[in-house]
């Protein structure tokens, strides 16, 4: 995305979003790399990155997904979004941690839950 891109906010997040749920994997990676050079994202991009770090068939998707998951605006979505205290999450976390040896999540869906919950690093 140019920098004298003189789109508004929301029309940059909803080319975001539409590539995101491409059925091009191509077009999902774009996406995810015009996050990183973004300052502001949504909600609704935050659950796609979510649903596309669990499921999306292709490797290289999952794992751009959970780094964009952890960027400072996937973070600060999170954060405003989130009702729950710091010491609340950090009970969850370890709760995850469980999960994850007692075999009731993978690996990869520990990640994704704990980058939900552990937004403040």
């Amino acid at each position: 995305m140019p920098e004298n891109d003189i789109r508004s906010p929301e029309e940059v997040l909803s080319e975001v979003l539409r590539g995101l749920q491409s059925n091009n994997s191509a077009d999902r990676l774009k996406a995810i790399a015009d996050l990183q050079r973004l300052t502001f994202s949504s909600a609704a991009i935050r659950a796609q990155l979510e649903k596309l770090a669990l499921h999306d068939e292709n490797d290289e998707v999952r794992s751009a997904a959970i780094v964009a998951l952890g960027l400072p605006t996937s973070r600060h979505v999170r954060r405003t979004a989130s009702r729950l205290s710091q010491a609340e999450r950090a009970n969850l976390l370890k709760e995850i941690d469980e999960w994850l040896k007692s075999g009731l999540l993978d690996a990869g869906q520990a990640e994704v839950i704990r980058r939900r919950y552990d937004f403040d690093a």
